[in-house]
């Protein structure tokens, strides 16, 4: 989930890998108990190389092709 932190806003994100870990599982778990979508961005693109803990420009863009086909299921088209 998150990467190394660096840059200038590091030192917030400081063992936010540790606080994350399970993070995803657990919004999976909840998403299944109410029926909700749910998907999961890490299967599919890293964190910012800049930062560690944002997505740079060609993440979003993987994720936005990833995201397409579940969101247009969703909206039954």
């Amino acid at each position: 989930m998150f990467d190394r932190p660096r840059g200038p806003i590091g030192p917030k994100f400081e063992g936010a890998q540790n606080k994350a870990h399970g993070l995803a599982d657990a919004y999976r778990e909840v998403c299944v108990e109410l029926g909700c979508a749910f998907f999961d961005a890490n299967t599919v693109t890293g964190l910012s190389k800049v930062d560690g803990v944002h997505l740079d420009a060609d993440q979003h863009e993987t994720l936005g092709k990833a995201l397409s086909q579940p969101v247009l299921s969703l909206l039954g088209t």
